[in-house]
């Protein structure tokens, strides 16, 4: 139907989530690392859609998200995450704000 959508408009190209920005791999990957973090879910047939787009004149523009990632970020305890190496912490770590209530 994407397709259709597209040839029906005189559009040539359309931008798919490869990994999206919650971290979730849309194609069936073979990679280990995302695997093991749970992160594919492997709903887009990239081959078929390849070879559909393709044979219509239409190009694919994979769009992978780099610095959100919840998933990556939390997997082997932070293991994959930007490290800031004076606070000794994953850099996303230095962005939360203690509750002033609480004291958490």
């Amino acid at each position: 139907a994407y397709i259709a959508f597209l040839k029906e408009h005189g559009l040539n190209s359309i931008v798919i989530d490869m990994k999206d920005d919650m971290g979730v791999v849309t194609y069936n990957s073979g990679l280990e690392v995302p695997r093991q973090a749970e992160a594919v879910a492997g709903t887009l047939n990239i081959d078929d859609l390849l070879k559909k787009a393709h044979a219509e004149g239409i190009y694919i523009i994979g769009r992978i998200v780099v610095f959100k990632d919840p998933k990556l970020y939390a997997f082997k305890d932070n293991a994959y995450a930007v490290w800031n190496h004076e606070a000794d912490a994953p850099w996303g770590k230095l962005l939360e704000v203690e509750d002033p209530e609480t004291g958490e």
